[in-house]
């Protein structure tokens, strides 16, 4: 089993918890997060139901 050593600072590199728990990896992380959200909303002409014609 091999160490990492890190040298820095730990908000930028994440110190022993690695690059996932520093700043830069927490904000891509939300980032990600916010693409199949704003991806997946619902459109406002399907959320109200007017999509289909009313019948005879």
């Amino acid at each position: 089993m091999s160490i990492l050593k890190t040298s820095g600072s730990a908000l930028i590199n994440g110190g022993e918890n690695g690059v996932m728990f520093s700043l830069p990896g927490i904000a891509c992380q939300f980032l990600m997060m916010l693409v199949p959200i704003l991806l997946v909303r619902p459109s406002r002409q399907h959320a109200h139901g007017d999509a289909l014609p009313p019948s005879a």
